[in-house]
């Protein structure tokens, strides 16, 4: 197991929250920054079997629906700055070279629009030994940085926010 992984599970905070609006339950997971700032995605779940559909190009998101960040404080995703606020998440995935995608659009039954992106960044991805079942957690890796993280198989792929 990576290091990264390893803080992963040391640091993060996963909550099942279940969500009145439709018939099933909403994942998240929280960094707190040393100011007690905090950065959340949420997700819909996604089964133990189920399949990414890697090499296509298409953005994607768990349950096939946008990941949702929330931020309470502007961060750095790549280079890129973003203020506090609410956002869309996707993933561009092609084999082993993922790509993070952060959407202005928040806007529930709309599909994916690249006119929205606000950020693309490459995201880190490390091989791992032994497969491990579909996650996403933040880690808390300095005081002004999480580690957003995606597990899959023998895959890890990772983005930083860093606290601006």
């Amino acid at each position: 197991m990576s290091w990264k992984s390893l803080l992963a599970l040391t640091f993060c905070t996963a909550i099942v929250i279940p969500t009145y609006a439709q018939d099933s339950q909403t994942q998240s997971s929280t960094c707190t920054l040393a100011d007690g700032k905090q950065v959340t995605v949420r997700f819909a779940p996604v089964a133990a079997n189920s399949r990414i559909d890697l090499g296509k190009g298409k953005a994607w998101g768990p349950g096939n629906a946008p990941m949702y960040l929330f931020t309470e404080t502007d961060i750095t995703i790549g280079g890129t700055d973003l203020p506090a606020g609410a956002y869309s998440m996707y993933v561009i995935a092609t084999g082993n070279k993922w790509i993070l995608v952060v959407s202005k659009d928040v806007s529930s039954g709309t599909t994916y629009d690249d006119k929205q992106d606000l950020v693309r960044s490459q995201m880190g991805s490390e091989q791992v030994s032994e497969s491990q079942p579909f996650s996403i957690v933040f880690a808390h890796m300095a005081p002004k940085q999480c580690s957003f993280q995606i597990n899959y198989g023998k895959l890890t792929t990772t983005a930083d926010f860093n606290e601006k």
